[in-house]
């Protein structure tokens, strides 16, 4: 008998239904901003060099051939007598502007310079990534508004990118800023986005959609996505709507919502392979292998973050625990911290805990021990704090992925969360996780899964961890 409980694969987390027809409407409206952004790039070529409208657009359909279902004969009728109407409209406007024009010789040079600037540009617009892609046209649009963990996801791309003479803007959460120092390759945009919300109340209010700074924050980016080509790395359609909205020439996005069943919709941007088997930066360097051809992803290293990585010593004795997170159901059970914490006092290791901001209190409830606990407010607190340590015992979150980009020894304990994919990269750093039993399932990390979640967290015990701390 089938169960609920069960989804029919164990390795995709499953959305409802009304997420997937809800993702797939936007789908339909990425799939016309493409369209819009076409026209948009037609109409400049045509400008520049002289071309009918017919003419342009018989190019575009041979480089991206339309639906295969041929359209009726009404339809192709009514499109054959708007292009004549176009053209004789062109015709004429071009023949006003060459009586009204002075001679060629009275033009002023800047003009003239401007003029070829303009069809310069233009000409760039239409080449494809990966072939014969110019100085100019080496530029890259990456949104990624969410986590922390998802914004160091992005280092190892980033490198690899400058390594190759990309210009890259990168759109994320202002906190995260820090991770990035900007230069003359990297700009960086805060993102407003309110569906990175955590409420979901939250995510979707009209009024915030409507507000000047989410209007605002639509005008930066397509004052920077000129020529440029969006990378939306975790398959969120709604991601591929604003790239398209900024009008880069082109989209390229996983092709579902991070190992889920929630899909981009065929046509809204190009679709890139997921695999299960990676983590997460692995992934986002698949998209520098769709952008160079015979790039090897093989030979990049994980995250590594040189410029906030100052640890004094090799050998620190101190024990950092990290025992809060966003969501419940990645809460380890406060009696089995307090029997750690005894054990490694034992032991003579100094430990702390340490948490976000205005996470102290949950912190303490959690350690259920008498420690400290020290708040890090921002990525430079948590990066001096974190250099202090020996090793770092964390749950599933944004300052385990930093623990370990730093390279400090990091032991993460997993319960629902998605592996490899959310999986520490150091060499020195494991995970301790039990989904071999059979009622595990990935989930969603809503309210609604908390207790399912939980249950394998519950399963993992102190001298688990004790086991894997080795300094």
């Amino acid at each position: 008998m089938h169960s609920d409980a069960a989804p029919i694969r164990r390795d995709l987390i499953h959305f409802p239904l009304r997420k997937r027809v809800a993702g797939h409407v936007l789908g339909v409206v990425a799939i016309g901003l493409r369209i819009l952004s076409k026209c948009r790039m037609s109409s400049v070529e045509c400008r520049m060099e002289g071309k009918s409208p017919k003419e342009v657009r018989s190019v575009e359909w041979k480089k991206n051939p339309p639906s295969p279902c041929p359209l009726p004969q009404e339809r192709e009728e009514q499109e054959q007598a708007q292009d004549q109407e176009q053209e004789e409209r062109v015709r004429n406007e071009k023949g006003m502007e060459e009586k009204s024009a002075p001679p060629k010789e009275m033009q002023s040079a800047e003009c003239r310079v401007r003029n070829e600037d303009e069809k310069r540009s233009a000409l760039t617009l239409p080449s494809p990534p990966g072939e014969g892609m110019t100085r100019a046209t080496k530029r890259v649009m990456i949104l990624e508004p969410f986590g922390l963990g998802d914004i160091i996801s992005f280092e190892p791309l980033i490198r690899e990118l400058k390594k190759r003479g990309y210009e890259i803007v990168l759109s994320g959460r202002s906190s995260w800023k820090a991770l990035y120092p900007q230069d003359e390759q990297l700009k960086w945009i805060d993102a407003v986005l309110p569906w990175s919300s955590v409420s979901e109340e939250k995510k979707y209010r009209l009024k915030d959609y409507r507000s000047p700074e989410f209007r605002e924050y639509i005008g930066r980016l397509r004052s920077e996505a000129k020529g440029a080509i969006g990378l939306d790395t975790r398959g969120d359609i709604r991601s591929v709507v604003v790239l398209q909205m900024a009008r880069c020439r082109q989209v390229f996005a996983l092709e579902n919502y991070l190992g889920s069943n929630l899909t981009i919709t065929p046509g809204a941007a190009k679709r890139v392979k997921f695999e299960h088997e990676l983590h997460r930066w692995q992934l986002n360097l698949r998209f520098l292998e769709v952008l160079e051809p015979g790039f090897d992803a093989g030979k990049v290293s994980g995250p590594f973050f040189g410029h906030l990585a100052k640890r004094t010593q090799e050998k620190q004795k101190k024990i950092g625990l990290i025992p809060v997170a966003p969501w419940a159901g990645k809460l380890w059970e406060p009696k089995k911290w307090k029997s750690l914490i005894e054990e490694l006092k034992a032991q003579g290791r100094e430990v702390i805990g340490l948490c976000g901001p205005g996470q102290t209190q949950l912190a303490k409830q959690q350690l259920n021990s008498e420690v400290p606990v020290k708040e890090c407010g921002s990525i430079e607190s948590w990066a001096e704090e974190l250099n202090q340590c020996g090793a770092v015992v964390s749950l599933d979150t944004g300052p385990m992925h930093l623990a370990d980009a730093l390279g400090i020894p990091t032991i993460a304990l997993f319960g629902q969360g998605k592996l490899p994919l959310w999986a520490p990269s150091d060499p020195k750093s494991c995970v301790i996780w039990h989904r071999s039993e059979a009622d595990f399932v990935l989930c969603q990390p809503i309210d609604e899964n908390t207790e399912k979640a939980l249950k394998s967290m519950r399963r993992i015990e102190t001298g688990e961890v004790l086991g894997k701390l080795t300094l």
